[in-house]
């Protein structure tokens, strides 16, 4: 997405508008007088780079600022477009203590910057992308694969978490859960890595998007 989109914000609170109109004794066809007219409030949300988002975003305050010590800034606030799989922070409490210790290890520094170019993609991605690729490569019997900025395979598939397994004892007549388009997420994995689903997508960028990941790769 190109530019900015205006939202349109208006309010009205029922103080200042005199309550109801039908308990206030108003005609049907009343005008409402000057002093109750609101005028709309625009605000112009301006669309930033890769990082800024991250930056901006509570929720990706940690990967940003790993983003920051890796030394991958600038591939993330140029102009070339990336498709960044970010790790919420709650998706950092997964990882062990020593493990989140060597990844703020000035000394690890090339080993931080591969764990964190394995979170992106060169290139823009939406979730209608990521699934298009996985409808074409469904029709070859393959997984739908891309290329990290590390250098390696990142595997995208759909998981229905919404089909349920064997009912439970004593309750063979309860029906199997149908799977449904809404709970068919979308899943990331990283070869040699980890896996996870996609908790939101879409996440615009000026140098391309952004999708959250509840875990890291």
């Amino acid at each position: 997405m190109k530019g900015a989109f205006l939202l349109m914000v208006g309010a009205c609170a029922l103080a200042s508008c005199g309550g109801d109109p039908i308990e206030a004794g108003s005609g049907a066809n009343a005008q409402p007088k000057d002093k109750d007219v609101v005028t709309p409030v625009v605000h112009e949300i301006k669309i930033v780079d890769a990082l800024a988002t991250l930056r901006q975003h509570p929720d990706f305050t940690i990967f940003a600022d790993l983003v920051r010590r890796s030394g991958l800034t600038p591939r993330l606030t140029g102009k070339a477009p990336v498709t960044v799989f970010a790790p919420t922070d709650s998706a950092f409490d997964k990882l062990s203590e020593e493990r989140r210790k060597a990844l703020l290890d000035p000394a690890q520094r090339p080993a931080l910057a591969a764990f964190v170019a394995a979170h992106i993609l060169v290139g823009r991605a939406s979730a209608r992308d990521l699934s298009e690729a996985i409808r074409r490569a469904g029709q070859t019997g393959q997984p739908a694969q891309f290329r990290t900025l590390a250098g390696k395979v990142m595997t995208v598939t759909r998981t229905d978490l919404n089909t349920a397994g064997a009912p439970p004892a004593g309750e063979a007549d309860v029906p199997e859960a149908v799977p449904s388009e809404a709970t068919n997420e979308l899943q990331v994995s990283e070869e040699g890595g980890g896996t996870s689903l996609v908790t939101a997508t879409d996440m615009e960028a000026t140098n391309g998007v952004v999708h959250a990941l509840e875990s890291v790769l």
